[in-house]
């Protein structure tokens, strides 16, 4: 099969027919060249990955010139009848300029070999293939393609999702399951409960003790798991509590203190004043554990840093998720937070996600008109009609939802599918 492909604006559909098709060459047709040239390596490396030894070309056009077009794919047509004696082409209507659709109905008429129409949906990966009969003799052939199935599974890594925008995580804090090569396992799902149920009762002491933690430890040089630590404006009474729980020890040499953390995650939640909820949220949509649940999320990571190919420019997402082919783009934010935040957040998942980017954001105490630290009601109608005129979905006081309630919210915004513009 050969499939053709008019190149689109947006990176996802140039690729969801080679994911859902798995064709043996696709001829990319479009009109700038040096996009062309530049979106085929991370296509071509995406497919690679799946084992498909898929043949990508291209060719370029003039979008006024109907005629032009028609030639193009005539040519394809006789090129690949000729050299790889391939009698099955499918052009995907997904994507692409309105004259080359036109131009393919004109190739319909004109070529003796099986020509197929292909479309597929991004938010739902259900597909349609039109076969459509010789020299227009004969019924059309509907058939549907389940881009869900093993077969036919259309899906992307998040870090695939970055690459075909042209961009790559350079780091996560955590990936799937591992951070730092530490398993994400049961235990540490309730290790990190454990925490969160000590920071709800008061977000803003948590961030407070948590960020002096922070600066209270040093990693030595004999052993990077032991950190030099010192007192100076802890609560002892939450050292200590943290202490019981076995989330961290201490121990006293020459003089000095020192303290170990019970692994990767736990240092990290204690040491960073927000990635406690950075964490919870990443949990709670790819590993929450629960009868008749099934998480939507096919891809999941926290502390995500993209960094955009070309240039120096590095932007930190809390957390990413992607289901099928979609990218969710989730802010968490444990305490006050700034309208440059949202910006950020539209701005890094328009980039990376094109009009297909989902963007959430994720807030305990600053929607809580109960919390001491409330700004008020006019700052924080502000504060929503800013993130709704930039499509972000706010799910808010999530430190006041119970376990499934959190992730009933979460797996809802994978529910909503309406492509943003």
């Amino acid at each position: 099969m050969t499939l053709i492909e008019f190149f689109d604006k947006t990176p996802l559909s140039n690729i969801l027919g080679s994911l859902a098709l798995r064709p043996r060459r696709v001829v990319f047709i479009g009109t700038d060249r040096r996009k062309l040239s530049d979106a085929l390596p991370a296509i071509q490396k995406i497919l690679r990955a799946r084992g498909l030894k898929t043949s990508l070309s291209l060719r370029v056009m003039d979008s006024y010139d109907l005629s032009g077009i028609l030639d193009i794919l005539k040519d394809i047509i006789e090129y690949g009848s000729r050299v790889f004696g391939e009698d099955e082409y499918v052009f995907d209507f997904t994507g692409g300029e309105e004259a080359a659709l036109v131009a393919v109905g004109m190739v319909f008429r004109l070529t003796d070999q099986r020509a197929h129409i292909f479309q597929i949906s991004a938010e739902t990966r259900q597909g349609m293939l039109y076969r459509i009969p010789l020299n227009g003799t004969g019924d059309i052939r509907l058939i549907p393609i389940d881009g869900t199935s093993d077969e036919n599974k259309v899906e992307l890594t998040n870090a695939e999702g970055i690459l075909l925008h042209n961009g790559r995580i350079r780091e996560e804090m955590v990936s799937g399951n591992t951070a730092d090569g530490f398993p994400f396992t049961d235990s540490v799902y309730k290790d990190i409960n454990r925490l969160w149920k000590l920071c709800i009762p008061d977000c803003g002491f948590w961030n407070q003790q948590t960020g002096r933690l922070g600066g209270s430890v040093r990693e030595t040089e004999e052993d990077p798991s032991v950190y030099s630590y010192h007192e100076k404006g802890m609560d002892e009474n939450f050292m200590s509590r943290l202490e019981s729980f076995g989330m961290l020890s201490f121990q006293r040499l020459g003089g000095r203190q020192y303290c170990t953390f019970k692994n990767p995650y736990i240092k990290d939640c204690l040491t960073k004043s927000g990635t406690l909820l950075e964490y919870k949220t990443y949990m709670t949509a790819f590993h929450y554990k629960a009868d008749n649940v099934k998480i939507p999320y096919t891809d999941a990571g926290a502390g995500v840093v993209i960094e955009w190919n070309g240039s120096d420019t590095r932007n930190e997402i809390d957390v990413m998720l992607m289901q099928g082919v979609l990218p969710y783009f989730i802010s968490c934010k444990n305490g006050d937070i700034k309208t440059d935040e949202l910006y950020k957040l539209h701005t890094v998942a328009g980039r990376f996600g094109n009009k297909y980017a989902r963007r959430i954001l994720v807030s305990t105490t600053y929607f809580d008109p109960e919390d001491r630290s409330y700004d008020g009601d006019l700052a924080v109608r502000y504060m929503r009609e800013r993130a709704n005129d930039m499509h972000i979905t706010i799910l808010d006081r999530v430190h006041r939802m119970s376990d499934r309630e959190f992730f009933d919210a979460l797996a809802g915004c994978a529910a909503e599918t309406t492509v943003q513009n």
